[in-house]
């Protein structure tokens, strides 16, 4: 008799029910299953639709994850919930779980989520997706209908936790994205252009001439260049109050004496792109294109129109702002200086010297003028 070794079977694979999958989140509409795949692919999670029938209703899970190991499928729930998906669970196999913690329609609605922006042209959506990753922020784009427009929203970030995404909010803040908000669920955003407060509106007529602007700015600093005329050029072209942003521009530039990160030899009169901490912002060929860009920018702010016909985009950030969502100058506090809370009452205190600066040498040359006519 032979002494054969016992041939031992190789062991089987494991069958599909010693799986542990990982479900971050389970929904009666399959759209809201996509939005939650997004969610987690701006976060680095990937995710697939797996629709499963529990009591005769259908439901859409995003399996995020299956397991061998039920210890490494707990590691990953963990995860989904650091990062606020906190209705996740597992399954073994096939087996349907208990319901969810509860088991809602729409369980996201407990989510915080950062809007950065929301637009009615998908490509500025786009636009602010990239500015966003050049400041190693992840995002993406949700379109959203409101009142039968669509808006294409750029999420940065959904919390379980509101102090989380409060301090997204001030993050973006810090990067110059003063237009973003949270919303919960299907909340709606101020997507729409503000009630209008009564304040004194950003598009306008104007009332000093250049030379009383540039006049003005020299009782302060000698040197201050002559911009005038250019603010009043294009004040007009774009229906904005070129006299009240010239007010703007001293406000930023400290009478043209840049003592803050902007530099003179940057011709940038409003502070564009200089979001603090050292960060200049953008720089301009000349002058002219500085204020052009000033004033491009207000318009960005203050009115939802195109740009004028005969004129191309100069100011880099035109896209980055929530059109119309500012249209006085009080409006523009919070948005574009962080956190701004008297920003534009100051624009129009500035405004309000220089009109009274005005009004004391137009009574002095009254007084001459009337001097002359007694001699004559």
């Amino acid at each position: 008799m032979l002494d054969l070794p016992r041939m031992i079977s190789p062991p089987s694979p494991p069958e599909e029910d010693t799986l542990y999958r990982v479900i971050a989140g389970s929904f009666r509409n399959r759209a809201n299953a996509q939005q939650q795949i997004e969610t987690l692919a701006a976060q680095g999670f990937t995710g697939i639709i797996v629709p499963t029938t529990i009591s005769g209703s259908t439901y859409y899970r995003v399996q995020t994850g299956a397991f061998s190991n039920e210890e490494n499928a707990k590691e990953q729930v963990e995860r989904l919930k650091r990062i606020g998906i906190t209705d996740a669970f597992i399954v073994r196999g096939d087996d349907a779980p208990a319901p969810p913690q509860p088991e809602p329609e729409e369980p996201e609605e407990s989510l915080y989520r950062v809007i950065a922006g929301s637009f009615q042209n998908r490509v500025n959506a786009e636009q602010r997706v990239g500015t966003l990753s050049q400041n190693g922020i992840d995002s993406f784009i949700v379109p959203t209908e409101i009142n039968g427009v669509t808006y294409f929203r750029v999420q940065a970030g959904a919390y379980a936790d509101r102090e989380n995404a409060e301090a997204q909010v001030e993050r973006l803040n810090s990067i110059g994205i003063t237009d973003a908000f949270i919303v919960t669920g299907d909340s709606t955003p101020p997507t729409e252009p503000p009630v209008d407060d009564g304040g004194y509106k950003i598009l306008g007529d104007m009332y000093l001439t250049a030379c009383q602007l540039d006049t003005y700015a020299k009782t302060v600093n000698p040197d201050a260049p002559d911009l005038g005329r250019f603010y009043l050029k294009y004040g007009e072209a774009y229906g904005i109050r070129g006299d009240v942003a010239y007010a703007q521009a001293l406000n930023e530039t400290n009478y043209f004496r840049f003592t803050g990160d902007v530099r003179a030899d940057q011709n940038n009169y409003a502070g564009i792109g200089a979001t603090g901490g050292g960060v200049r912002g953008a720089t301009f060929e000349t002058p002219e294109k500085g204020v052009h860009a000033h004033i491009q920018h207000l318009y960005a702010y203050a009115s939802m129109d195109p740009i004028p016909d005969g004129f191309e985009k100069v100011d880099p950030r035109f896209d980055l702002v929530t059109r119309g969502i500012a249209p006085t100058w009080t409006r523009l506090n919070g948005r574009w200086a962080v956190p701004g809370d008297t920003y534009g009452q100051l624009i129009l205190q500035l405004h309000e010297r220089n009109i009274n600066f005005v009004l004391q040498a137009m009574d002095e040359q009254r007084v001459q003028l009337n001097d002359v006519l007694d001699e004559i």
